[in-house]
């Protein structure tokens, strides 16, 4: 597939980190297809910096960018390292110039940079903490953000920011879902449905009898409850949370070298988007349903693990048909 020889950048962003980090960092992301496949379109820049104390669980540390824990966990409150990262811009050689418009996951960001941080615990000599994904507003211009993923579990929060991909885990304080599309954007457009109707569903090509899963039977379906429901049990956006309570044993659903076969396709529909292959923000998605999708199941052709139904870590069968 044609990409039109336009990269997207990255800017590349580390706390305390060092070459080995980056390599890791790089294979854990381009491990998996399609991402693979789109390593070029990726310029990676790396900034490490040295901070006069390592980041803890008890207060505020003296580092380069004022990084807060609870609970063993980043938590959002970036008012520093947002005035740090939006300033290396004026240095990154590809800065941010072209910004998402209209509502949903979108709205405002950056298509053509991801901050990626790497937060050092000195307690395991690497980069670890609880992650999240979130988005950092320039001090300039209230209208404009940066995607970025923080800490631990750097694929599955790297592709929260890159494909707009939410999580595939139950909370069960989390109500429905409100929409994966509306008439106005593609902003809204996830892996995450807030029906579990085959018909509904923004992966109904991949279901049994669908146009690319002609054969494979309870594999794809609608995996969920209270308005939100994925498409697979196993994948490289699930986890563990409140799993335990609709698929039983321990709860774990995440893999780390495989998407499900529509966060796959979101992927390089996303990247396409952020590269301007797809121009129009409003009818991308149906632009890329109508030009792309056929190419891209020729070269990523759906596939299913060696068992199906998949199961649980009691090996249990666990299986969630979509509704008729």
């Amino acid at each position: 597939m044609d990409t039109g020889g336009k990269p997207v950048a990255m800017a590349r962003v580390e706390l305390e980190a060092v070459s080995l980090y980056t390599y890791s960092w790089y294979r854990s992301v381009f491990v998996f297809a399609p991402m693979l496949f789109f390593r070029e379109c990726f310029v990676i820049w790396r900034y490490p910096v040295a901070s006069n104390e390592h980041v803890n669980s008890n207060g505020v540390a003296d580092t380069w960018f004022r990084l807060q824990l609870s609970g063993g966990g980043m938590i959002s409150e970036l008012g520093v390292a947002t005035e740090k990262i939006w300033g290396l811009m004026d240095d990154f050689p590809f800065p941010p110039e072209q910004f998402y418009s209209g509502r949903g996951l979108t709205a405002g960001r950056a298509k053509n940079v991801i901050a990626q941080m790497l937060v050092f615990d000195p307690s395991r000599d690497k980069a670890w903490f609880s992650g999240i994904a979130t988005a950092i507003r320039n001090p300039d211009n209230n209208q404009q953000l940066i995607g970025i993923a923080m800490a631990q579990d750097q694929q599955h929060e790297f592709m929260h920011v890159l494909a707009h991909l939410l999580d595939e885990y139950h909370e069960t304080d989390l109500g429905p879902l409100q929409s994966t599309l509306d008439g106005s954007s593609t902003g809204y457009l996830t892996n995450v449905a807030p029906t579990n109707t085959c018909d509904a569903l923004p992966w109904k090509h991949l279901v049994y009898g669908g146009t690319y899963n002609p054969e494979v039977d309870s594999l794809v379906g609608a995996f969920g409850a209270n308005g939100r429901f994925h498409p697979e049990s196993y994948c490289l956006m699930n986890g563990s949370h409140d799993n335990r309570e609709f698929f039983g044993g321990n709860g774990q659903l995440r893999v780390y070298d495989r998407l499900c076969n529509f966060c796959r396709e979101l992927t390089a529909f996303w990247i396409y988007e952020r590269l301007g292959v797809l121009e129009n923000d409003v009818t991308s998605w149906a632009d890329w349903i109508a030009g792309y999708r056929a190419p891209f199941y020729d070269e990523f052709p759906f596939y299913a693990p060696e068992k199906v139904p998949q199961e649980n870590s009691d090996r249990q069968p666990k299986w969630f048909p979509c509704a008729d």
